[in-house]
């Protein structure tokens, strides 16, 4: 009888340490907002190239800066052992030229899949603070608020070291890393509790 009562009383607080869990994920607090926003970020690294591999691209007639940018930094990472290419066939003489870029060996390790983001990794983020944050309101049935922090980067110092070889690699990293704050909106759920808005499925 004894070993029932045990048995019973354990069961009931598990369950009680269980539901404060829950509930703890939809307190708010800054300790949440971290939480949330540095798994965010683990999943979402900065990319140096986007997109899914193999990935065509054009390599004349009229490109806006942009889209040069990315073609020379996916040109100096080929240099550095992370892609390799090919040049496409044209179908006809008009038709501008095109490259196709492939994932080596040593480009997969770099290389996330998250949802819609995709690319090759530079680094990634964490929360260094959070710096302040709205009441959470109703708007249209979901329950919100806006957070600011500051973050971060974590960066893998070997891949940073061979990537800044490459000065186009260099200068991208040197002006993605300038940016050191941020906002999102977190949504309260009933089961996961707080999430980043990217994250909530409808």
């Amino acid at each position: 009888m004894k070993s029932i009562g045990s048995s019973i009383f354990l069961i009931v607080a598990l369950l009680v340490l269980n539901s404060c869990g829950e509930a703890d994920k939809k307190e708010v607090s800054t300790e949440n907002f971290t939480r949330v926003l540095n798994d965010y970020y683990a999943r979402n690294c900065v990319m140096v190239s986007h997109g899914e591999f193999p990935q065509v691209v054009h390599t004349d007639g009229f490109m806006f800066g942009g889209y040069k940018g990315f073609i020379k930094r996916t040109e100096a990472l080929e240099k550095l052992g992370y892609l390799t290419s090919e040049k496409v066939k044209k179908k006809n003489k008009h038709e501008s030229s095109k490259k196709r870029f492939i994932l080596t060996e040593k480009g997969k390790k770099i290389y996330t899949s998250t949802g819609k983001n995709k690319g090759l990794c530079a680094f990634t983020r964490q929360i260094k603070s959070i710096d302040n944050y709205t009441e959470p309101s109703n708007m249209m049935g979901i329950t919100m608020t806006r957070v600011n922090f500051t973050f971060e980067p974590v960066k893998s110092t070997n891949i940073l070291n061979e990537m800044k070889k490459e000065k186009v690699l260099a200068d991208f990293i040197d002006e993605v890393s300038k940016k050191t704050s941020d906002r999102a909106e977190l949504i309260l759920t009933g089961m996961e509790g707080w999430v980043h808005q990217h994250d909530f499925k409808r």
